[in-house]
């Protein structure tokens, strides 16, 4: 789940990061803009190919123009096997 940003609007992209590779891309749609946070689904078959118990989590906010955001805060999470 991923919070609003400021200046969010329909057409941007938010592409993640797993452990530095990249992971799925949510494209911003006109409900996204009423219903906070966003939902990013990573599919089991990603997760298990990362090959790993930890799991660092960032994004970063490709806007309508292309500009990229800077990444975001990355958050560590743990899978169990």
């Amino acid at each position: 789940m991923l919070s609003g940003y400021t200046g969010m609007r329909a057409g941007d992209c938010v592409q993640t990061f797993c452990n530095n590779r990249e992971g799925p891309v949510h494209a911003v749609e006109p409900e996204n803009l009423v219903t906070a946070p966003l939902q990013i689904i990573f599919s089991k078959a990603f997760l298990l190919g990362l090959d790993s118990q930890h799991v660092t989590i960032n994004c970063q906010v490709i806007d309508r123009a292309g500009n990229l955001s800077l990444l975001s805060h990355s958050v560590t999470l743990s899978m169990q096997l």
